[in-house]
């Protein structure tokens, strides 16, 4: 999935170089840029995983309101956390998203002349890629069972959020947004799961 990112990211001045030789696009209609983003997974009565993660954003402006977004992003870090389970007592838990994929609609409004605000609603589609090892201990600490498994969790829903984007130039902008990620339940011991994520990025309007 990083290997796809990196060519995409490398793609993107070639594939615009050959839509505006190919075809003449209205002014300012589609943008392209990356992003970085930082996740936060919080497993209910446990505690937080905190993921980075970068990827890539393609969109379409339908008028000055309203846009269409597309956004790619893969993990460039993955953390773990520990809590018990029973009959384990302890239970590792360690997290990566291979490919995060949204459709986004977006609805902006004018602050000044360089600030506007927005809204984000769509759907999220993520694979994560999760490592779970446990063990159990007697009252002398010795090891009486453990398990080991790699799971691949399909999550999807709606996202929302909010954000704010500065307009550097009537092309090159940057933005920054928080979105609320579909709920779920932890792969082993059905803990319910909360996903936010807090994104920062560019894009060029053309």
């Amino acid at each position: 999935m990083k290997k796809l990112l990196a060519l995409s990211i490398t793609f993107l001045p070639l594939a615009y170089s050959s839509t505006t030789n190919a075809v003449e696009l209205t002014s300012n209609d589609w943008y392209i840029g990356a992003l970085y983003s930082y996740q936060k997974v919080s497993l209910k009565d446990v505690d937080d995983l905190e993921i980075n993660n970068a990827g890539i954003i393609v969109g379409y402006k339908v008028d000055k309101i309203f846009s269409l977004e597309y956004r790619l992003s893969s993990s460039i870090s993955s953390d773990s956390l520990s809590y018990p389970t029973p009959p384990y007592t302890s239970v590792i838990e360690e997290q990566e998203i291979d490919y995060q994929v949204s459709l986004l609609a977006r609805a902006s409004y004018d602050i000044t002349t360089v600030f506007s605000i927005y809204g984000l609603a769509g759907y999220d589609k993520t694979k994560a890629h999760i490592k779970v090892e446990g063990n159990s201990t007697d009252f002398e600490g010795n090891v009486t069972s453990s398990f080991s498994k790699n799971y691949a969790q399909h999550i999807d829903g709606l996202v929302y959020g909010l954000g704010l984007n500065y307009k550097l130039t009537n092309e090159l902008n940057i933005f920054l947004d928080y979105q609320v990620l579909p709920e779920h339940n932890a792969p082993y011991g059905s803990i319910k799961t909360s996903r936010n994520s807090a994104s920062f990025g560019v894009y060029y309007s053309f």
